[in-house]
């Protein structure tokens, strides 16, 4: 009982059964959705009377940008909008300050003044396509909502009888009576298709700010330099991923707790990016802030690489390259246990005359002396083939398409039905051989059998009694 108990840990039992440590630089869900609200808590952003004030801490570090006004044009209504109370003010300033820290991170190095402009800008523009898509939203509803007025028709419900609506909110609890009742379920109707419109209207809004903030960082010259950077990170990283998927993946398999480098300065090493090279699990620098900026797209991750799939035609599909495979490293093989199945009459292939590998080729196997020649061709198949020379094929021809049959359908099938009564007539040699008398013996039991398969039982008696 004492081999089955768990490994003593060197945990605190508060933490709970299953507990492990984090190691540097590993990311960590529950940590960052905990540590969120102090990092944020260091974010600075206020609109002064000449600039915004934008400030925060990455590694410990404390950065500091006033964006003058000049920079980012913004109208009265924009400023209202992006900056009008606190709750707005501090929702713009997350976003721009998480874009601002997942740009640096990924670049590793500051952003510069003019790249902080840059980004702002954008960012706002990002900001003001939401709210134009909340206004248009609006105005789509109220034009519904005015469209129906004399059904009351609500949304996602069929229209109902006027009578209904003599009462505000309902009958037993009526406030409104009369005309001044269906006012008020006018207006609560135009409410309710402006709130769907809205909603309906979000994703788009969203969607169209993306491309327009994504289109004018590039063609901007205070940021198109940044861009380019994050896309040469991204390019170094997935090449860097495709060269070593091995040694990854051994390295994952093995588990060897290995520290992370630090010798490449106060940035960590670049994690699997996304599409603009900021990463896709929202975890930048200290892996513990929410961009909540842009939508990205899932990190490529070097283990989750697939080949690619075969749509380029039929002739140029890829293909792996016909090795044998390597013998298992624990040493175990799937075959049957060797005290049964050794000896030269224990053969793991099958001796039928239509018994063939898949598609021409040789059968996958391991031998039981783990010898490197592990393909191998069925018995009946090397009998039948001894004397013929097989049609060699070049491996290194371009030419020769792995994907296509060896044979025919008609060959293939004629060359089975040969099979098959080379290895009757071979059956029927082997009998007449064994013995003349026990084969004529069979022979005429089995006329017999055949004479008197109509009879009846006592038919059969009498005429044994006979002979």
């Amino acid at each position: 009982m004492d081999s089955q108990r768990p490994p003593p840990s060197t945990l605190p039992p508060s933490m709970g059964p299953g507990a492990r440590p984090i190691r540097p630089g590993e990311a960590s869900s529950k940590a960052s959705h905990a540590d969120m609200t102090q990092i944020r808590s260091t974010y600075v952003f206020s609109a002064e009377p000449e600039h915004l004030r934008i400030g925060y801490q990455l590694y410990g570090e404390q950065r500091d940008y006033q964006v003058p006004y000049e920079s980012i044009p913004m109208n009265r209504l924009t400023r209202w909008w992006l900056c009008g109370d606190s709750e707005r003010s501090k929702a713009t300033g997350i976003a721009l300050i998480d874009l601002m820290r997942g740009v640096e991170n990924t670049v590793r190095r500051p952003i510069t003044q003019t790249e902080v402009e840059g980004l702002t800008y954008y960012g706002c523009k990002r900001g003001m396509y939401m709210f134009n898509g909340t206004i248009l939203g609006c105005l789509i509803g109220g034009a519904i909502a005015y469209r129906t007025r004399e059904n009351m028709k609500f949304p996602f419900m069929n229209a109902k009888p006027l009578e209904r609506y003599d009462h505000f909110p309902s009958r037993k609890f009526t406030i409104f009576q009369g005309q001044m009742a269906r006012t008020w379920w006018q207006i609560t109707r135009a409410n309710v298709w402006a709130l769907v419109a809205v909603i309906a209207m979000a994703p788009f809004a969203a969607a169209a700010g993306d491309v327009a903030s994504m289109v004018g960082l590039y063609r901007d010259e205070r940021t198109h330099q940044l861009l380019m950077e994050i896309k040469q990170k991204n390019v170094n990283l997935e090449s860097s991923s495709l060269n070593r998927p091995l040694e990854i993946e051994h390295r994952r398999n093995a588990g060897h707790d290995q520290p992370p480098s630090q010798g490449g300065g106060q940035y960590e090493d670049a994690e699997p990016q996304g599409s603009f090279g900021i990463s896709s699990d929202n975890t930048y620098g200290d892996r513990r802030t929410d961009m909540g900026m842009w939508s990205e797209s899932t990190s490529h991750r070097p283990g989750d690489m697939q080949p690619p799939s075969s749509t380029l035609g039929r002739g140029s599909s890829w293909r792996k390259p016909l090795t044998p495979p390597s013998p298992p490293q624990n040493g175990r093989h799937e075959e049957s246990d060797a005290s049964f199945g050794s000896g030269v009459f224990f053969d793991d292939d099958d001796a039928s005359p239509v018994a063939r590998p898949d598609n021409g080729e040789a059968t996958r196997g391991f031998r039981k002396d783990n010898s490197a020649e592990a393909w191998y061709r069925p018995t009946w198949y090397r009998i039948r083939t001894a004397n013929r020379e097989a049609p060699k094929h070049d491996p290194d021809d371009p030419y020769r398409d792995s994907s296509s049959p060896q044979f025919s359908r008609e060959g293939d099938q004629k060359m089975r039905e040969n099979a098959q009564k080379e290895f009757d007539d071979m059956l029927e040699r082997e009998r007449r051989q064994g013995g003349r008398d026990d084969y004529e013996r069979a022979v005429r039991a089995g006329e017999e059998g055949a004479a008197n398969s109509g009879m009846s039982a006592w038919e059969r008696r009498r005429n044994a009694n006979r002979e």
